[in-house]
């Protein structure tokens, strides 16, 4: 079977600017966690520091998949918190 690869990084994204995997992953926290919200996503995508943001995220994306795997919420929610002072 052959995978068609653009339809894998197709997604509901919040923002056209940021890659749909980390916006994926910032909707996620912003659902389990209320430290961030949609708009915050949306402001993200307009920041000139768009990229040195998002490195920043990719870093704790990695730390949320392995709470997120465990359920811990109390970490889950210190890396949304991480992530509301990387947006603000």
């Amino acid at each position: 079977m052959i995978i068609n690869e653009s339809k894998i990084n197709e997604s509901n994204g919040v923002s056209s600017k940021i890659p749909a995997i980390l916006d994926n992953f910032l909707q996620d926290v912003a659902q389990m966690t209320g430290q961030i919200s949609y708009k915050d996503i949306i402001e993200l995508g307009k920041d000139k520091k768009l990229s040195v943001k998002l490195d920043k995220i990719k870093k704790l994306k990695r730390s949320w998949e392995d709470v997120a795997d465990d359920y811990n919420d109390d970490a889950m929610m210190d890396v949304g918190r991480k992530i509301k002072s990387i947006i603000n």
